[in-house]
């Protein structure tokens, strides 16, 4: 028999291409590629309810440390009227455009809300009045003149125009919604709706016509002296 000499070079060749350096038993294997898993994102938190109210979304008095609600009354409020302002607010919440008319604070009777004997601590009321307004009409009532806050510079008159007023109460201590009730404003007087300041105002904007203040309080006797649906 005749036998072909394999030169070293040729072995050599041969051993790359079949990877021969051992068999395959003994040949390390590649460990296969980790998965990191993928953490699904949380779903953004579904916004309290006061948190779509225009007026109460920058509120500071939903943290669970005021007093709670007292059934057999009374009652404090910490009042938020809508006047252009969102302190503290990261993003602005789209609102519906219906309800942005500004608005004054309504006087409520002395003791309704923290005071000089409370040290004025937010913490002692245990109810928050939300108040909006929607104008209904585009009739000047009145002008006022205010007090312009926020940078920038604005017009600090703006005429008054007839509007629905709404106001929603909550629980302080867990956002509970009490009530929530709709007034017309009806004071025709020509200061009474005129609030002491606004914010980012511009020359679009309108003061809501004022409802009486006793027209508001009557509503919000009942909450204040304990009775809540």
């Amino acid at each position: 028999m005749r036998v072909t000499a394999v030169t070293a070079t040729t072995i050599l060749a041969a051993c790359l291409l079949a990877a021969c350096s051992g068999s395959d038993s003994d040949a390390p294997q590649a460990a296969p590629p980790k998965t990191t898993a993928q953490a699904t994102p949380a779903a953004p938190a579904a916004p309290q309810p006061w948190q779509r109210n225009r007026a109460c979304v920058s509120s500071k008095d939903f943290t669970g440390k005021a007093v709670p609600f007292r059934p057999n009354g009374p009652n404090k409020f910490n009042e938020k009227w809508f006047d252009g302002g969102y302190e503290g607010v990261a993003e602005i919440p789209k609102f519906a455009s219906d309800d942005d008319a500004l608005t004054r604070q309504v006087i409520l009777p002395d003791g309704w809300k923290p005071d000089a004997r409370d040290k004025y601590d937010s913490a002692v009321a245990s109810l928050v009045l939300c108040h909006t307004a929607t104008a209904t009409g585009t009739r000047r009532i009145s002008t006022c003149k205010f007090t312009v806050l926020g940078p920038g510079k604005s017009p600090n008159t703006m005429p008054v125009v007839p509007a629905t007023h709404h106001f929603e109460v909550y629980e302080s201590r867990t956002g509970r919604l009490l009530t929530s009730f709709d007034l017309k404003g009806t004071d025709r007087r020509p200061a009474a709706a005129c609030p002491d300041h606004a914010y980012n105002v511009s020359r679009a904007d309108v003061i809501a016509q004022a409802p009486f203040d006793k027209e508001v309080v009557d509503k919000l006797r009942p909450v204040q002296e304990g009775h809540a649906p």
